[in-house]
């Protein structure tokens, strides 16, 4: 199906590229793989969602979903900028790569 034969097509294109960049993404911030390039990729969907789906029930409501998104938005700004923890894969391939093989005297 091409989108630009069919505009109405954009939408379910549209919605398989936001439901594989959560899954993938969401799963490398788990497992602490690539984590600022997940975290980036995130960033439009949640902002997206923030924009298009939960700014018109605004602040305060029973589900409270602006405040969880402007949270998650947060959060992903943080790893976006601050990179993996500890704990992560990344953090683990950084300390082993820029240390070089370790060395043991005899």
């Amino acid at each position: 199906m091409d989108v630009g034969e069919n505009p109405s097509a954009a939408g379910p294109v549209l919605a398989e590229v936001v439901a594989v960049t959560h899954v993938v993404g969401g799963a490398a911030l788990a497992f602490g793989i690539f984590t600022r390039l997940a975290a980036l990729v995130q960033i439009p969907n949640v902002l997206g969602a923030l924009l298009f789906v939960h700014l018109h029930t605004g602040l305060f409501n029973e589900s409270q979903t602006l405040e969880l998104d402007v949270l998650v938005l947060v959060m992903l700004a943080l790893f976006a900028v601050g990179g993996a923890g500890r704990w992560s894969v990344d953090w683990h391939f950084e300390r082993h790569t820029a240390l070089g093989p370790s060395r043991t005297s005899v």
